[in-house]
């Protein structure tokens, strides 16, 4: 009899035991699952401020390069370089501020902005101001201008110009590009890795000669 019965409690014993474990275990699995549950959430969140990060960082690079380049632009323009012109720019949208004397010079700051790559729309804040004038032999129209340029300047000085424009940008610098006087015009020859490119390289080219000139660059991707 007390065998039996000291056997029962052995048995109750070991029952208890096991019952032990396997409760253990299973908070124990909970405990793990929801580590690892509140891990990747952890993951995912520095994920997501890492891409908004980069995003962010991305858009302030695009934004300083075109206010570069429309500043550059601006700057090779004669009749518009005596005047000091702002020039900001966020996700592809430039704002110009400043004071010129006249309509034409703040409708041809705009117009030289809108064609730099890049730029998706132009706001134009540039004030007219009073009693100002351009520097002695500048003029205030386009027209003028080039009437002035074609007149007292030789097609070798204005490609001259138009070339010390090419190397002044970044952006088209490294590439072999000429500018050179074909018969009465003057012609952009050499190649370049984007259309962008070529678009810029012809603007700057045109702004630094004062004169039209053809755009005969070619586009040949992986140019270096």
């Amino acid at each position: 009899m007390l065998r039996r019965l000291f056997g029962l409690v052995v048995l109750l014993l070991v029952l208890a035991v096991a019952f032990y474990l396997w409760q253990a275990r299973s908070v124990g699995d909970r405990s793990l699952g929801t580590s690892a549950r509140e891990l990747g959430n952890d993951a995912r969140e520095l994920g997501a401020q890492a891409r908004d990060k980069l995003g962010v960082m991305g858009h302030k690079i695009e934004d300083a390069a075109v206010t570069g380049s429309v500043k550059t632009a601006l700057s090779l323009n004669r009749t518009l370089r005596p005047h000091a012109i702002g020039v900001s720019s966020q996700d592809g949208i430039v704002t110009l501020r400043g004071q010129v004397p006249g309509e034409a010079l703040r409708s041809r700051a705009e117009a030289i902005a809108a064609e730099v790559p890049d730029v998706v729309r132009v706001l134009n804040e540039i004030q007219l101001g009073p009693g100002e004038r351009p520097a002695p032999g500048q003029s205030g129209s386009p027209a003028e201008s080039l009437a002035e340029h074609t007149g007292g300047t030789t097609g070798a000085e204005r490609a001259a110009a138009a070339q010390r424009a090419l190397r002044s940008n970044s952006n088209v610098a490294p590439f072999s590009l000429e500018v050179r006087q074909e018969g009465e015009r003057l012609v952009l020859r050499g190649r370049v890795g984007t259309l962008a490119e070529k678009d810029l390289a012809g603007m700057l080219a045109r702004e630094g000669a004062g004169v039209p000139l053809d755009n005969l660059v070619e586009v040949r991707p992986g140019t270096p």
